[in-house]
């Protein structure tokens, strides 16, 4: 199987009221890409509430290549993990590619 790649994956927007707070942590979420590489579904969400709201925008307008398996597009699940730090843009990492 080959894994989505991703092709538009614009940022969270970083809350003011966070960033001013000098908020930060960690979100994590399980992302469901479907077989057309749009987002279709989240859970398992943790991280601080105004973190997790802006991560689950940004997520709603991704877009991959998606995944093939037999050179035929499959839905995946994927972990996403995004840090906020009032010192940096928001950096995402994506792990744990798994067929539903």
């Amino acid at each position: 199987m080959q894994p989505p790649i991703p092709l538009y994956t614009p940022e969270p927007v970083y809350p003011e009221e966070a960033r001013d707070a000098e908020v930060e942590g960690v979100v994590s979420l399980r992302l469901m890409v479907d077989a057309s590489g749009c987002p279709a579904s989240t859970w398992k969400e943790t991280g601080k509430k105004a973190l997790l709201d802006a991560t689950l925008a940004a997520i709603k307008r991704w877009r991959f290549q998606p995944a093939t398996k037999d050179g035929k597009p499959v839905r995946v699940i994927i972990t996403v993990t995004v840090a906020f730090s009032p010192s940096h843009k928001p950096e995402y990492t994506i792990i744990n590619r798994d067929t539903p």
